[in-house]
């Protein structure tokens, strides 16, 4: 699920994120800040949805179904989309060509730190639709996945968080220090051996 953002993220709508089911971007809006762990979180949620274009998924799903087996579906299907289907049913070919479209939630808590989302929850639904002639009618899900991640996740998430921070801060602020002084010490030291120079001649 992981969702990438950049070392110190940007606490507004920035950010665009490749959906692979889509093969799109689509916008992340920010919702706010909170805390994990004693960490600052932004929270981000991202909704996508469109024709599905993932070839490995596609491989997974009939192309095509005859229409007895559609018709056999029928009486699953909602009473609207019942109606329409048995009207659309007879103009069909058979088998019928089937098309699948991808609606997807993802909500992240982003370190505001590091960048390193802490947690994180996904709902993806996978529809199959009929081309009727006059629109796409979309009968029944396929595939429905809700996954979060766990806590021990989340405590494991936020210690690595942690540890990157601590490296970021070396290479941002004490190693460039460190350099800083190492630096004066040169300058003072070329700049004696310069006047004792001068003296000796």
């Amino acid at each position: 699920m992981a969702a990438a953002f950049p070392i110190g993220p940007q606490a507004k709508d920035v950010y665009d994120l490749y959906e692979s089911a889509t093969q799109q971007c689509f916008p992340v809006h920010y919702t706010g800040k909170s805390k994990i762990s004693g960490r600052e979180v932004f929270n981000y949620s991202l909704t996508a949805s469109g024709p599905l274009k993932d070839p490995h998924m596609l491989e997974s799903l009939p192309p095509a179904l005859p229409k007895a087996a559609l018709e056999s579906l029928a009486p699953a299907l909602s009473e609207d989309v019942q109606a329409q289907f048995s009207g659309a049913l007879d103009a069909l070919p058979d088998p019928v060509p089937l098309n699948y479209v991808v609606d997807k939630t993802v909500d992240a808590a982003v370190d505001s730190e590091t960048g390193i989302p802490l947690d994180e929850t996904l709902h993806q639904q996978i529809s199959v639709q009929v081309d009727t002639g006059a629109d796409q009618l979309t009968l029944a899900p396929v595939l429905v996945v809700d996954a979060s991640v766990t806590d021990d996740s989340v405590d494991k998430l936020s210690d690595k968080a942690a540890s990157a921070g601590r490296l970021l801060l070396a290479f941002q602020t004490i190693i460039p220090l460190a350099l800083l002084v190492v630096g004066l010490v040169l300058v003072a030291f070329a700049v004696r051996r310069h006047r004792k120079d001068g003296r000796q001649s």
